[in-house]
């Protein structure tokens, strides 16, 4: 194969991609090479289960002090506790929100999907 004018390009994420044409046919190859499907799904999984533990945690931990005496000063009491959880784990309650989102999307796919497969 022939290479291209210049040959590695970062692409970010520790990925180079050299691309190549060979007669009419082009090519990519990979440094580190790509993550086969398999793998893939199979990190995605985790992460996405990973994502779900930290908004149990989340959940069960930050924020669940809602009701009770309205006289006492529990909402500033949560907001330090959210502060306080922002900075030791460096994640924000907005982005635990954005997570808790896309796992409850997820979740109504995957029972769309479970829908589909037994009508057929």
């Amino acid at each position: 194969m022939t290479p291209l004018r210049s040959d590695w390009h970062r692409v970010g994420a520790g990925f180079s991609v050299r691309f190549a044409l060979a007669g009419e046919r082009f090519d990519a190859q990979w440094r580190p090479r790509l993550p086969t499907r398999r793998e893939f799904e199979r990190v995605a999984a985790a992460k996405v289960g990973e994502q779900a533990e930290f908004v149990a945690w989340w959940d069960g931990n930050i924020g669940a002090h809602h009701g009770g005496s309205r006289r006492g000063s529990s909402a500033q009491t949560v907001a330090l506790e959210m502060e306080s959880a922002e900075s030791a784990t460096g994640i924000s309650h907005q982005q635990v929100s954005r997570w808790r989102a896309r796992l409850k999307d997820a979740e109504r796919r995957a029972a769309a999907r479970a829908a589909r497969e037994a009508h057929r």
